[in-house]
């Protein structure tokens, strides 16, 4: 995990941190693999295997597969089906050949499948109280309210909805990449090539009720992503190491979002789609060098110089028609395109010193870059496309100060990292309440800033632990046109649609967390040994909105996870038995306004371990 803006090496994108994930390559001396298994009370059941090892004196492979299913945590009273569910598949393979003259190349390539029925929006809270009226679309289904006409309990902690059809996610995705890396004296000159296809296809009950007001709503993306990286990197010595590099990235996305519905509160038949593509290319060289004056001391820095372009098209058709089946309203638009250039220059620069063989300090400012975006969905308006947007690069300044040490004979390691970050021109998503559509929009500035404090320690040969507390204030430090919540009056703050956020935190960014793991291991016999695993996380209240709903407050709750696991001493087979949510500490992971069209509404969604759930896992290496 990766702090502050590393644009430098990892690309335009990783304006705020990274999550870097390097996996195994494939053993070119010995023949090894696993296989997993995975089995919960809540019916999830998952399959995972891997082997890897030579196939010729320079030649070695790696594959790796998986298969899930779970049957998911909420229940749709009116299909009798639980969803949230899972049913995924993929696999991987790596294969790796050595030259005789230094050179080595890996060819990857891999594939997924998830048919999921995700993600319940379950009603929480009715904001504005409609009624319902299905005689408008020829039910005998009396006029009611929310709460009546969905017949379930609805509030913070509701697992229920009562849609006439689940949620469907359903996405592919897959890509094939070349890395090749080539000796040239003391250097070493390295290329990557990959190609990435992802489609997903989504469909929703978008009125949240058993009655059929919206007979269509789907979203259909396909994206592809092809890139090439050259790099010439120096080994490393005593005084001086360095990176050079040239990048290219070029994207597609083409989009479809359809809706077929009867507003709920208004006899209006409504037919509207937006289609859409956003192309994105993008031209950098960058490079990344080490200096040692000293022993003690390392200066780095580096910088990345980028050309990054986007374009887009779009068109929105449908209309509204009454009740006598007349039109009243074309929402038909010409197709439009627009396109927006940047230039931009990123870096990062600091310095490391070493207080002594066991304790060091570091400090480093960064730049961050986001290339501009387009907003494409049901919000689509011709007039804000051409004249506001592509809406306006997210660039972050960021200085990080940190002292790192190991002690007591290294039975014991300890980090202390504060950051100050100022983000300019944020970009969000958000809901307009008036458009009933989702958008795009840019907070001039905003600012995070913390401390983080981490630790693993050895207590003797059985027993470990290691945890950390962060405090973190992200705030929005000018945001004087923020979007009103769902059913807020001027008394509140909400004036001609718009709410001043200045000072407000951002959503589900806590002011405290914690973790704790404990760890006890302990001997049966010459061949078998135990372990007793115990994580704990903790965190402060947030919001789950970016507009200051209150009704999207979520206190603050701890959470605790117990494993037990007897393995064999050479590590080769294991069995574990877990329990997460040990306390059945239920809480919820975001919440939004599904306005007018849909009742005028809150609604959340539920993380994985919403509820208490055991399991079982069996592990076999060889």
């Amino acid at each position: 995990i990766l702090n502050g803006p590393q644009s430098t090496l990892f690309g335009k994108n990783a304006s705020a941190g990274l999550l870097n994930i390097v996996t195994q390559k494939p053993d070119h001396q010995d023949h090894n693999g696993y296989v997993n298994g995975r089995f919960t009370s809540d019916q999830e059941y998952g399959l995972r295997l891997g082997v890897t090892g030579p196939v010729a004196k320079r030649l070695a492979f790696r594959f790796s597969g998986y298969a899930s299913l779970w049957n998911g945590n909420a229940k749709n009273v009116i299909t009798g089906n639980t969803v949230n569910g899972v049913n995924a598949f993929g696999a991987r393979t790596k294969w790796s050949l050595l030259t005789d003259k230094g050179h080595d190349f890996m060819l990857a390539a891999d594939f997924s499948w998830q048919d999921t029925e995700c993600c319940a929006r379950i009603t929480r809270a009715d904001i504005l109280g409609l009624t319902l009226k299905p005689s408008f679309i020829g039910s005998e289904e009396p006029a009611a309210s929310v709460a009546e006409t969905l017949g379930i309990a609805i509030g913070p902690l509701s697992d229920e909805i009562a849609h006439n059809r689940d949620p469907r996610q359903d996405s592919t995705n897959y890509g094939l990449s070349l890395e090749a890396n080539f000796s040239l004296g003391n250097l070493t000159f390295t290329s990557i090539s990959a190609y990435r296809v992802w489609t997903s296809r989504n469909g929703w009950d978008n009125d949240l009720s058993p009655i059929d007001f919206h007979r269509a709503q789907r979203s259909n993306r396909d994206a592809a992503w092809l890139t090439q990286e050259l790099r010439l990197t120096s080994p490393e010595n005593e005084n001086i190491d360095y990176i050079l590099g040239l990048y290219y990235f070029n994207s597609r996305t083409d989009a479809l979002e359809y809706a077929d519905r009867h507003l709920v509160d208004i006899d209006i038949d409504q037919l509207i789609y937006v289609e859409s593509n956003v192309q994105q290319e993008n031209i950098a060289i960058f490079g990344h060098l080490n200096f040692r004056p000293t022993n003690k001391l390392t200066l780095f820095g580096g910088g990345r110089l980028l050309l990054d372009s986007v374009s887009a098209e779009a068109e929105r058709g449908g209309q509204n028609y009454d009740v006598n089946n007349i039109q009243v309203f074309d929402f038909t638009t010409p197709r439009v395109a627009n396109k927006a250039t940047d230039t931009v220059f990123v870096g990062r620069v600091g310095m490391q010193y070493a207080v002594n063989e066991d304790t060091n300090f570091y400090v480093s400012y960064g730049r961050g870059y986001k290339s501009r975006g387009f907003g494409v969905e049901f919000g689509f308006e011709p007039a804000s496309f051409l004249g506001d947007e592509p809406v306006a690069p997210e660039i972050t300044d960021s200085l990080e100060a940190g002292l790192k040490g190991v002690y007591f004979g290294k039975r014991l390691q300890m980090d202390l990292t504060a950051y100050h970050s100022t983000v300019h021109d944020l970009q969000l998503g958000l809901r307009d309440l008036t458009s009933i559509a989702n958008t795009l929009g840019t907070v001039p500035q905003t600012t995070v800033r913390g401390v983080e404090f981490s630790f693993m320690g050895i207590v003797n040969k059985n027993f470990s632990l290691s945890g950390g507390v962060a405090h973190n204030r992200a705030l929005f430090d000018e945001f004087p046109l923020g979007l009103c919540y769902l059913g807020q009056k001027e008394r509140d703050g909400c004036v001609d649609g718009a709410q001043d956020l200045s000072g407000h935190v951002l959503e589900n960014a806590p002011k405290w967390k914690g973790v704790l793991n404990l760890r006890y291991e302990q001997s049966l016999s010459e061949k078998f040994e135990v372990f007793f695993q115990t994580s704990a996380r903790t965190q402060s209240a947030v919001f789950l909105s970016d507009d200051a709903d209150p009704g999207s407050l979520q206190p603050s709750f701890s959470i605790i996870d117990l494993t037990v696991a007897v393995q064999t001493k050479d590590k080769l087979v294991k069995v574990s038995m877990f329990v997460k949510n040990l306390m059945n500490k239920k809480y919820v992971a975001g919440v939004s306004a599904n306005s007018s069209d849909g009742g005028g509404v809150l609604v959340h969604t539920l993380p994985r371990d919403f509820k208490r759930y055991f399991g079982l896992t069996l592990g076999y290496r060889f």
